[in-house]
């Protein structure tokens, strides 16, 4: 009787555990200016992205310059996107979700801006974030985009924001997952000539800023390519309460470059972009 009861308990933890997880698809994809100028690049974006418009619960798009034409050329109705406020010339951080989830504003904020990761580099690009619920309202996790400062040489300002952006996680008041993701501008320490590579120094700032984030790796080389140069860029960063179901996913160019051609390089850095989308499946648990 005692070990019925065990056994009962047991697998009613794990039915408990089973029914609080949530499994999330989420892609993160800079789009080269999109938008700066006459646009001729719509047909073939919406047909390089469009498995993702049906499968990622979440979209983070960077570069956005014109954000109502992504909306109605590129997302056509598929999904909600939620931005910030910029007049002018400026890269938006857009988040883009299915609409069975909603996105929102978090606890005391009157917009999705985290102006204070752009106050770390002049000129730089504030972080979006906020609160993702279910079709039920539970909140699943607070998402952040985000669009670091470039350059190798700047890696001491991407520091900078890393930190700020710490500073904003240890202000939820919360155990919900904290998933950061997009374009980090992140490059190695042979470029750089520091101490480490910039992904490494980004996790100890987040260890020395008390904040429980660390990449989520890809086992993929590159998520930027141009002409003969590539890069990895686009990431994603989780704390505890985030497990990898899929490691990160890459599009071509950057799934098999040694396979492309200088032709073929050039086609898509000219009719997508010079980043390639990026897709992880995790599960949140709270």
């Amino acid at each position: 009787m005692v070990a019925s009861k065990r056994w009962f308990a047991f697998f009613l933890c794990v039915f408990s555990i089973s029914l609080s997880a949530q499994q999330l698809r989420l892609s993160t994809f800079n789009i080269r200016w999109y938008g700066d100028k006459e646009e001729a690049r719509d047909a073939a974006l919406r047909k390089h992205i469009a498995y993702e418009l049906t499968h990622s619960d979440v979209i983070v798009f960077q570069e956005i310059v014109d954000v109502p034409r992504l909306k109605k050329n590129i997302i056509k109705g598929k999904m909600e996107c939620r931005t910030y406020d910029r007049k002018g010339r400026h890269q938006h951080v857009v988040l883009c979700h299915k609409k069975k989830y909603s996105f929102v504003k978090e606890e005391g904020e009157t917009n999705y801006e985290a102006e204070v990761v752009s106050n770390a580099s002049p000129g730089g690009r504030p972080a979006l974030y906020g609160i993702l619920k279910n079709s039920s309202g539970k909140q699943l996790a607070h998402l952040m985009g985000v669009h670091l400062k470039a350059f190798p040489a700047e890696t001491k300002k991407r520091l900078m924001q890393v930190e700020e952006i710490a500073k904003v996680i240890r202000n939820f008041n919360d155990d919900l997952p904290v998933i950061v993701m997009g374009d980090f501008n992140t490059f190695p320490a042979e470029l750089t000539n520091l101490k480490a590579d910039d992904t490494e120094l980004m996790e100890e700032t987040f260890k020395e800023n008390d904040v429980d984030l660390a990449e989520i790796h890809n086992p993929y080389k590159y998520t930027f390519m141009s002409g003969k140069q590539g890069g990895k860029f686009d990431r994603f960063f989780a704390n505890g309460a985030v497990e990898v179901v899929e490691s990160p996913q890459v599009t071509n160019p950057c799934m098999a470059p040694s396979k492309q051609t200088a032709s073929q390089v050039k086609w898509y850095n000219d009719n997508i972009s010079d980043h390639c989308l990026v897709t992880v499946t995790v599960e949140t648990v709270n």
